[in-house]
């Protein structure tokens, strides 16, 4: 909670010292696909698969961007073992901070702060109390659309049925390739 608070001030602190006159508001839509990715959830092995949509809303000024970046990912995970898939929606609220190349390389990294995810099999069986962090870099392959490559490292701790609540580890190791849009007003 401390963090949180803590990310508030500093977020808070830039925008009200920016002059408004040079600082940009950054709208960046999102669509990408996770592959080769792996998942510890209660002990065993998984891998996932899945799509991730979302988007960042923030500031930029003078290439560097500051703000929130939220999304919803459905996973598939498949255990390394054998047995039936499990298909997961997880939904994340983070914090990122940013700096963009003149030569329209872009870099990121964003703080995790909220995530849980809900089993689209039972609804009852909820992941939650998730952070992390994801690492990315973007190229803009024209002035408008830039394609993204990120490295995520994730974990929840909780999980909660309809009866019944308790400590549950889950470590996430996930790559995503995505397209988005970002443009500042």
């Amino acid at each position: 909670m401390r963090k949180n608070i803590i990310l508030l001030i500093v977020f808070i602190t830039f925008i009200f010292s920016s002059n408004p006159a040079k600082a940009e508001l950054l709208v960046e839509p999102f669509a990408g696909v996770a592959f080769n990715s792996s998942a510890e959830l209660g002990g065993n092995e998984f891998s996932f698969t899945g799509s991730s949509v979302g988007g960042r809303l923030g500031f930029l000024k003078h290439g560097f961007s500051l703000g929130l970046d939220g999304r919803r990912n459905a996973w598939s995970f498949e255990p390394d073992s054998g047995g039936a898939d499990t298909d997961y929606t997880f939904n994340q609220l983070g914090f990122f901070v940013g700096y963009e190349l003149p030569s329209l390389v872009r870099f990121w990294v964003n703080y995790v702060f909220s995530m849980e995810g809900v089993n689209d099999d039972d609804d009852d069986l909820k992941l939650r109390e998730g952070s992390g962090l994801v690492f990315g870099v973007g190229f803009k392959i024209i002035p408008f659309m830039s394609l993204n490559f990120e490295l995520s490292n994730l974990t929840t701790t909780k999980a909660e049925t309809a009866t019944s609540e308790g400590d549950f580890d889950a470590d996430y190791t996930g790559y995503t390739i995505s397209l988005s849009i970002p443009v500042s007003i």
